[in-house]
């Protein structure tokens, strides 16, 4: 069921207003469904703030900053996501 909603947020022909948050939420559940341990970031960036979509760690410790987009017009630098992690570090 998570694919099938995921290729709903992700299909040109199903958009839906809030498609991008389901999207997060969906792959912040695979993530949990993984045996990582999940935190959700926030669905809007707020300035000044990590804007991060989730962050999972996993039972050796290690982390990985997740971020999610519905499409590829937008794109989010290497180096934004750098700063995310060495803000929660």
């Amino acid at each position: 069921m998570l694919i099938k909603y995921i290729d709903e947020c992700l299909s040109s022909s199903e958009k839906f207003d809030g498609n991008g948050y389901v999207l997060q939420d969906l792959i912040n559940e695979i993530g949990k469904r993984l045996g990582y341990s999940v935190i959700h970031g926030r669905f809007k960036g707020k300035k000044g703030e990590n804007g991060f979509d989730g962050l999972w760690t996993a039972p050796d410790g290690s982390s990985i900053v997740m971020e999610s987009k519905t499409t590829d017009i937008y794109s989010i630098s290497l180096d934004t996501i750098a700063n995310y992690r060495q803000q929660l570090i």
